[in-house]
Order: C-alpha cells, then sequence, then structure tokens
C-alpha cells in the first residue's frame, strides 16, 4: 500500500505562492563590446566598423530622444569624437548618454576603450510621470523584465544583441520585503527564466556573494564545441537588493560602479574571444602539420625512385613551391597563436586591476575572481600547452624544405653534369672531324663527280669525329666514378 506523504506549507509560504513575484524598479543593463579597430585593418574596413557601432543608437529615430537618425553628416561628427590613442572615451562627449523616447526610463552610453568600441543599454521599463521623469518605484511583476528585454532589443534595430567581441547582461531590482536566502535565490530563477534564452539554471550557476548590499547571482553558458561563439556564450549578473534599503539609494550607488563594470566585463569578453580565435588559430595548425608529415613520406619515396625515373624531379620541385606556401601560413599562424596568449595574459591582468578597483570602492567581490583563476588555468595554459606542441611543425617544415631543395638541386646538378659531359663529347668530335678533313683535303685531289657524302674526306672526317668524342666521353665518366 503506498504510502501518502503529507508536506506542511506555512500559511506566508502558500500566500507568496499564489502572489506573483515583485520587484520594486526592475532593471536590465546590456554590455555590448565591437571593434573598433585591429592592427592592420584598411580605413574602410574601420569606416565599416564605425557606422555600425553607430547604427546601434541612431537607426531609428524613434527610438532616440534626438530624433537623430544615422546619415553621413551625423556619423562624421560622431566619429570627430574618437580618438585612436585613448584608452577611454565618452563618446557623446558632456552629454556622456542618449535616452530613450519618452515615456521609456532608459538611455544608451557609448564608450571607446582603446581599440574597442563599449555600448551599455539600461532599461527600466515606464515612466510614471514622463513629463517630469519620475522613476516608476512601485513593486512590478517580474514577467516586466522579459518586456524590458523586447525593449532592449528594439532599441538596438531589432537585431541580434551580440557584440562581435561579446556581451554582458545584469538584472538588478529591490525585493519587495526581506526574505530567506532560499527564496531570494527563487526570485533569482525567476529573473533568469524571464530573460536567458535557453535557461538552465543547474547547469549555468556559476557563483554568488554580496555586492553594494545586494546578493549577486552570476549565470554562464560556458562555450562548448566553440563553433558559434555568440550563440554558446551567455553570461549575465543578477542584483536584488534587500527590501530595508531606500530605492533611491540604490538608483544612485549602481552608476557609480557602471564605468568599472563596463570594463570589467570587456576584459571578461576579451579573454573568451580571444580564446575563440586561438581555437581556429589552431585548427588551421593541425592541418598543415598533417599536411608536413605527408609531405616528409611522399620526399622520401621521390627521392628513391629520382635514380631511376628523371620525371620526379618535376614532382620534387612542386612539392617544394607547395612546402614554402605552407611555411609561410604555418609560421605566420604559430605567431598569431602566441600572440594570443599575450592577449589574454594582458586582458587577466586589466580584469585584476578592475576586481581590486571594485573592491576597495564596494567590497566583496570574490565571486567575480573565480573566473580570472578558471580563464588562467583553462584558456592561458591551454594556449601554452598548444604552442609547446605545435612549434616543432616548424622546425619540421624548415628542414622538410631543405632535404627537398638539396635533393634537387643535386639531381639537377647530376643532370647538367651529364649534358655538360654530351656537349663536350660533342664538341671534341666536331673539331677532330674538323682538323681531319682539313688534313685529307690538304693532299691533291683529282677531280670527281662522285656525291660528297660518299668521299673520303667525309668518311674520314664522321669516323674520326665520332671516335674522339666517344673516347672523350668514355674519359670523362671514368674521372667522375
Amino acid at each position: 500500500m503506498a504510502t501518502t506523504i503529507k508536506l506542511k506549507i506555512s500559511p506566508t509560504q502558500t500566500t507568496r505562492m499564489k502572489e506573483q513575484i515583485q520587484l520594486i524598479y526592475p532593471t536590465l543593463d546590456l554590455f555590448i563590446y565591437d571593434f573598433r579597430e585591429a592592427l592592420g585593418d584598411r580605413e574602410k574596413k574601420i569606416n565599416s566598423s564605425q557606422r555600425e557601432f553607430w547604427q546601434k543608437i541612431y537607426a531609428n529615430p524613434e527610438y532616440n530622444f534626438s530624433s537623430k537618425s544615422l546619415d553621413d553628416y551625423l556619423l562624421e561628427k560622431l566619429v570627430d569624437s574618437e580618438n585612436s590613442n585613448a584608452g577611454f572615451v565618452e563618446l557623446l562627449g558632456s552629454k556622456q548618454i542618449e535616452k530613450f523616447e519618452l515615456p521609456l526610463n532608459g538611455y544608451y552610453y557609448p564608450l571607446q576603450l582603446g581599440d574597442t568600441y563599449a555600448l551599455q543599454i539600461n532599461c527600466s521599463g515606464y515612466y510614471t510621470d514622463d513629463r517630469q521623469q519620475i522613476p516608476n518605484s512601485l513593486p512590478q511583476d517580474i514577467s516586466k523584465l522579459k518586456e524590458i528585454k523586447k525593449q532592449i532589443i528594439a532599441h538596438l534595430g531589432g537585431k541580434s544583441t551580440q557584440g562581435k567581441i561579446g556581451q554582458t547582461w545584469m538584472v538588478w531590482g529591490q525585493l519587495i520585503e526581506n526574505l530567506p536566502a532560499l527564496e531570494v535565490e527563487n526570485i533569482a530563477k525567476k529573473c533568469y527564466q524571464e530573460i536567458a534564452p535557453s535557461p538552465d539554471w543547474e547547469r549555468n550557476y556559476y557563483g554568488q556573494g554580496k555586492f553594494l548590499g545586494a546578493t549577486v547571482f552570476e549565470l554562464w553558458q560556458q562555450p562548448s564545441g566553440w563553433e558559434n561563439l555568440s550563440k554558446e556564450n551567455y553570461h549575465l549578473l543578477i542584483l536584488l537588493f534587500p527590501h530595508n534599503l531606500a530605492i533611491n539609494s540604490i538608483r544612485k550607488k549602481i552608476p557609480n560602479i557602471y564605468i568599472e563594470l563596463i570594463r570589467l566585463f570587456c576584459y571578461r569578453n576579451k579573454i573568451i574571444w580571444t580564446y575563440y580565435q586561438s581555437n581556429l588559430v589552431k585548427i588551421r595548425l593541425k592541418e598543415n602539420y598533417a599536411w608536413v608529415q605527408e609531405a616528409v613520406k611522399k620526399v622520401a619515396k621521390l627521392t628513391k625512385s629520382l635514380r631511376t625515373n628523371k620525371t620526379k624531379l618535376q614532382q620534387l620541385q612542386q612539392l617544394l613551391t607547395e612546402s614554402l606556401s605552407t611555411l609561410a601560413d604555418y609560421a605566420t599562424d604559430l605567431r598569431e597563436l602566441n600572440a594570443q596568449a599575450l592577449r589574454i595574459e594582458v586582458s587577466l591582468e586589466n580584469y585584476q586591476k578592475r576586481l581590486k578597483q571594485l573592491e576597495n570602492n564596494n567590497g566583496e567581490v570574490q565571486f567575480l575572481e573565480e573566473f580570472s583563476d578558471f580563464a588562467r588555468e583553462r584558456y592561458w595554459r591551454q594556449i601554452q600547452s598548444d604552442y609547446a606542441n605545435l612549434n616543432p611543425g616548424l622546425t619540421l617544415l624548415e628542414n622538410l624544405l631543405r632535404t627537398i631543395e638539396g635533393t634537387s638541386n643535386i639531381s639537377q646538378a647530376a643532370s647538367d653534369r651529364s649534358l655538360n659531359a654530351t656537349v663536350v663529347a660533342i664538341v671534341t668530335g666536331l673539331a677532330i672531324s674538323q682538323i681531319s678533313v682539313a688534313v685529307i683535303l690538304s693532299q691533291p685531289q683529282t677531280v670527281s663527280e662522285t656525291f660528297f657524302v660518299l668521299t673520303p674526306a667525309f668518311v674520314l672526317s664522321v669516323l674520326s669525329g665520332a671516335i674522339a668524342g666517344l673516347i672523350v666521353l668514355l674519359i670523362i665518366r671514368f674521372f667522375r666514378r
């Protein structure tokens, strides 16, 4: 007989289960990172990157407070604010942000971080009074987060929210009452389900901590196959502030850390993107390494058959040409792999500096340090290992080239010597025949109507030339043994 287990649920829990989960001032931030310029980029590509970035803000005049639409004149004016030599530039100058159209409470905040564009898109839903722009501080259903996310996507032109380098989402809001830790986590799970494309809390939960007085949850869908970084990589922070804090105080605290967070997430996304690129380089290197190993076997076979088959020389020379091209590609990719390890190392150092800055100003950030440790052990060390394993391929390729070139030169020289010996023999034979003719013709001759080919002079000259040429050829070959 089956045993029935009765669960005891308190009246308070029953009420909360029936009630919809609410947050005060639910807000969503998206931090997007794109390339401004890379080493070796031509002006045309840089111009394309600039236009693509500014279209995120001014693609539609209905989605910005200034009602501006990006044209060549506006683009030129916006680009003038950029500075290739600067590490930090607020691209809208003293204005700083471009607000959303009313009655939406949101804005764009574009920055230049060295060679990178950073864009923060912030939205907190609608003002309660759009004329005075009074924020809505009333409790709102947690499902509002999904609507806010739709607004952000629409304000990016309705396109993908993915940056070329990467992106990070951040949700924050205030609890409507003080709750135990387990219930706070359940609310965080609901926030995650509202905005994540493929929510899987158990798999993607990365850690939690305290920050600015809020309980913070970090979720990260890590790339697995590394085939499509923009789809596989999803990073989210959820900050839930306790009810006993004043909402106006929270609204003042958050903007003070945005700059540090923008920089921190920039380095984080750069590390992941660089490792992704290193995988693409590694694939090419492995393919070329396999080609080199096959080429070594092919050269061994061709070298053996050169003694009996002179047509193999042409195949060897073709292989030499292919090897030169492979060497150039391999050396370039190997240098790039090493450079990517250095880029990750620099980004890790900068990530640590930003963490230190956040820690000095706002307290506990240990949960954010876990990524730094992970990236160093998993990404940086992996690239170092790949470089060490693939570097010998360069030496193998260089040795292959020397072998092919040496074998080809020896075979060519042997062929040239054989040709030279034949030429010497022929020339010698011709010279002897000429002398023979001269001697014979110097003797008194009677006029004859015999055809010249049958004359004694001709016959003797040919015979003497042939015999002399043969003797010279035999002598040359004898001394070459």
